[in-house]
């Protein structure tokens, strides 16, 4: 039967601590150390106010003295590893080796080696002799070994601080739950503040330097909370005081008596568990109670406690039999312990607090008490309701299922955080309808209500977050409220609400999956018409747009006409709405405006402004909008905006007519330079993409008068385009879509003639005069000399299939030697550096030379080649034909006739 619970007082937070927990901690003084090699006198180290400038400690007699010291203690380290039996005896030994390398042989310290011959050296002697004093066991030893280890390859600040805070755990290891206490106290600030600063600084510029900015708060608070300081260039002065007053505040909040007890009551626990490994549901074996009442007794031996202080029972339960015995889950009774300690050590200021009477099943009044937000007790004795001195908690036991499900039912107690470890048992022993009643404000985290969210049925679940709807808007942690409105929104409308208190409507549907979005913004249309700030409304519908009838219905809401909805600019990026989905590549955008672009422009029309089209289709930079296709768009946004183009131009309308006439201005880049030089650098598919769209029927008709001028521009190094793709900018593939365009604009009478010079692989005109003034830059001028250079078969063989082309070759003819064969057109004779370049094509030791010599020797190539080249250029003319070349003497000179070259030509391919 479950107790019931009447009213008690309301819970008060703990006072705190008295002001001794704010002084320096300050140990026993140490026994006389007896074990062999114990040092009888201070170690040497540098102290400014006996040694002064360090500089002079450095030249001084007392430098030798110390150096040999340092690397005494570093031997000794490493031989007490070796005789602990540590795996990583060798890398622990290397770590020290290299602090004594850095220090005194790389001058990797030099600009702060004072602090590690200062507070470094000390902090390392103490702990050389903590090891060799003999009372800590083994393994505490290889641990202390172990961590300071992993902490000396850090700057010289690091190292000295992670010394410094080794040798204080050894010495507050072994100094009683007062040193316990006072070690917590340090790690829960040295916690706060690396997450302080891990919150505030970017760690990708600040990587590695964050322990300076920690050192720096530490010092700051060190004084106000009995820290000992440590050694740090860096001084909190140079922190802004709001980041100062923030991390007092996160500080004080954290050192909290109840936290402090709960931190050392976990660690006992994971002790006494991992220690005493046994099978928890079989019954007690022989020998098992004496095993446990030593690992017992060792952890009050190093708590400085009694038995009657902290019993064997605040670790171990049983069932009601008495048969089975298990280790607790739930520290508690360990803390309560601990804080009854305390509180004798005048530490405590206050005392625990009632919050719930439970009446058992045969009548016996039980009293539920707790101390701060962690620690929570049930006792069984009979006094006075209200505030229990310390002295009096003795029978007590751990809090049970059953007196939380009565205080959840009694909505008592809130401000109580049960520990974990019982809402678990809760949490496992509960059914759905049980669950529903656990206030959120009890489970505190994403994952915890989220594992009971699961549970719940979904119009359960739905109930749950409206019972608890005003702590999760007040109290629920920051941190975690993005990931858990993803979690809720397919709840519905309550997680709608909860994200819409939180975050604006842009924030939600920027992190919304489409799905989720799509049914967003159906079921939330009224009050988006609304709601939706002005600031917001630019991007949250570049969002959604794409999200069917709802968003457009938005959108048409929002905008008067589709040529304002689309000129619309960004503020801080000046650029229109359709530049913004070209150059972000939101395909589907443009694919959903287009599917709806007719009725939307039937509806406004008469309406439109002048110079409306225009508006829309301007880019920043003064490009045309399809320039900026080419220039950034993907084959998927190539494709949206030709289906588009296709919509805008189906019907008759003086809309659609102005945009007719508008459209070659379209494809024009900066200052008017023709797209084509820019396509080929762009991949194969996106190639093929522009082809397409400029070849849809509707859009050829429009911009066919002005082809060669949208393709080449005015601008003569764009005209030759094929040299970009030669010289390593495009793949094969890449050179074989521009091929299969090439081959298109062949049908096309208005492009006919400018194929030589969009095949030319030169960086623009090459004549007799450049090749006159030669230079080294001139052979990067001939793109094919690169590619056989670089080994770039492929792209050759690409080139040689478009040349041979059936579409191109009449266009094409009567230039392959100047494609092929370096010469220029208006040349008159071949200068030397062009019959340079010839030879070094045909160099029969460079990788892409049989790719060359494949294109050059082809049939359909070869004869239109042969009669251009230099008359003496016999070695190459005979490799070409497959022949030995001519011999020459003194006295006869054997010339052969062209005729003849070309009838062994056609001979040798049976033509």
């Amino acid at each position: 039967m479950s107790p019931s619970i009447s009213a008690a007082s309301a819970m008060s937070p703990a006072a705190g601590f008295l002001p001794g927990f704010f002084q320096p901690y300050r140990p026993d003084p140490p026994s006389v150390p007896s074990a062999p090699g114990a040092r009888a006198v201070p170690g040497t180290s540098y102290r400014p106010q006996h040694d002064g400038a360090h500089a002079e400690f450095c030249r001084g007699p007392a430098f030798a003295r110390y150096r040999d010291e340092m690397l005494a203690n570093i031997g000794f380290v490493a031989d007490r590893a070796r005789q602990l039996g540590m795996a990583d005896a060798a890398s622990v030994e290397g770590a020290f080796r290299l602090l004594y390398r850095r220090r005194f042989e790389e001058a990797f310290y030099d600009t702060h080696a004072e602090y590690i011959d200062s507070a470094g050296k000390r902090a390392l002697d103490n702990f050389c002799d903590a090891l060799r004093g003999g009372s800590l066991p083994p393994e505490k030893q290889s641990t202390a070994i172990r961590n300071l280890a992993t902490g000396l390859s850090v700057c010289a600040s690091g190292a000295v601080r992670n010394l410094i805070d080794a040798d204080r755990d050894l010495s507050l290891s072994c100094g009683g739950l007062r040193a316990r206490v006072w070690r917590a106290k340090e790690d829960i600030v040295r916690a706060v503040l690396l997450e302080a600063v891990t919150d505030r600084l970017d760690l990708a510029v600040h990587i590695g330097t964050e322990i300076h900015f920690v050192n720096a708060l530490w010092n700051h608070m060190a004084y106000a909370l009995g820290l000992a300081a440590v050694p740090e260039p860096m001084s909190a002065a140079v922190l802004d005081r709001d980041f100062l007053a923030l991390c007092e505040d996160r500080v004080l909040a954290a050192l909290t008596p109840d936290r402090i007890a709960t931190r050392i009551a976990v660690d006992c626990l994971s002790e006494f568990r991992s220690r005493t490994l046994f099978d928890a549901a079989s019954p007690m074996l022989e020998g098992e109670a004496e095993w446990w009442n030593i690992v017992h007794g060792d952890i009050l031996r190093d708590l400085g406690l009694t038995t009657s202080e902290l019993g064997l029972s605040a670790f171990i339960g049983s069932d009601e039999a008495g048969l089975r015995y298990h280790v607790l889950d739930d520290p508690s009774l360990i803390a309560l312990a601990l804080l009854k300690a305390m509180h004798a050590d005048r530490l405590l200021a206050d005392a625990p607090v009632q919050v719930g009477e439970a009446r058992e099943s045969d009548g016996e009044l039980i009293r539920l008490y707790s101390y701060g937000s962690c620690v929570a007790w049930r006792l069984r004795q009979a006094m006075q309701a209200g505030e229990v001195s310390w002295e009096a908690h003795e029978d007590v036991e751990v809090i049970r299922v059953e007196d939380l499900r009565a205080l959840f039912q009694a909505r008592r107690g809130n401000a109580l955080q049960p520990h974990p470890a019982t809402l678990a048992r809760f949490l496992r022993s509960s059914d759905a309808t049980e669950l529903a009643s656990v206030p959120a404000a009890w489970l505190g985290s994403r994952d915890r209500l989220l594992e009971v969210l699961a549970r719940l049925e979904g119009q359960q679940a739905v109930r749950y977050l409206e019972d608890n709807m005003d702590w999760l808007l007040r109290d629920f942690p920051i941190r975690d409220r993005a990931a858990f409105v993803m979690d809720i929104l397919d709840i519905g409308d309550v997680g709608y609400r909860l994200g819409r208190a939180w975050y604006s409507h842009l924030w939600l549907v920027r992190r919304m999956t489409w799905e989720q979005a799509t049914r967003y913004v159906e079921d939330q249309m009224p009050v988006l018409l609304t709601q939706v700030p002005a600031d917001h409304r630019t991007h949250f519908i570049d969002r959604v747009i794409h999200l069917g009838p709802a968003a457009r219905s938005l959108a048409t809401s929002w905008y008067p006409d589709p040529w304002a909805f689309l000129a619309e600019r960004d503020a801080t990026e000046d650029m229109t709405r359709l530049e913004r989905w070209i150059r972000s590549d939101h395909y589907r955008a443009i694919e959903a405006l287009a599917q709806y672009l007719g009725d939307w422009c039937a509806g406004t029309a008469g309406r439109t402004p002048p110079g409306a089209v225009a508006r829309a289709f301007r880019t920043r930079d003064g490009a045309g909008m399809l320039y900026e296709v080419v220039r950034h768009g993907s084959p998927d946004t190539a494709a949206a905006m030709q289906g588009l183009l296709r919509q805008l131009l189906s019907s008759p309308s003086p809309i659609n007519e102005e945009f007719a006439r508008y459209l070659p201005a379209m494809f024009a880049g900066d200052g008017g330079a023709g797209f084509l030089p820019l396509l080929v650098r762009r991949r194969a598919m996106v190639i093929q993409a522009v082809q397409r769209m400029m070849f849809e029927p509707a859009v050829m008709q429009c911009i066919q008068a002005e082809l060669p001028r949208i393709l080449v521009g005015q601008d003569p190094r764009g005209a030759y385009p094929m040299w970009s793709m030669l010289v390593g900018t495009a793949t094969a593939p890449g050179i074989a879509a521009y091929g299969a365009l090439l081959g298109e604009l062949a049908t096309l009478p208005s492009m006919q003639p400018w194929l030589p010079q969009l095949l030319m692989p030169t960086w623009g005109v090459l004549d007799a005069a450049d090749f006159a003034r030669p230079g080294k830059h001139m052979i990067g001028r001939y793109a094919l000399v690169s590619a056989v250079t670089a080994g770039d078969s492929d792209a050759i063989a690409a080139y040689h299939a478009i040349l041979v082309l059936p579409a191109m070759q009449p266009y094409v003819a009567d230039v392959l030697p100047q494609l092929v064969a370096a010469r220029p057109g208006t040349a008159r004779r071949w200068s030397s550096f062009q019959a340079g370049l010839l030879k070094r094509l045909f160099d029969a030791r460079l990788p892409g030379y049989a790719a060359y010599r494949d294109m050059v020797g082809d049939p359909r190539i070869l004869p239109f080649v042969l009669p251009a080249l230099p008359p003496d250029a016999h070695a190459i003319r005979a490799g070409l034909l497959g022949v030995n070349e001519p011999a020459h003497d003194t006295n006869r000179t054997r010339r052969v006739s062209l005729l003849d070259w070309v009838e062994r030509l056609f001979a040798r391919f049976g033509a």
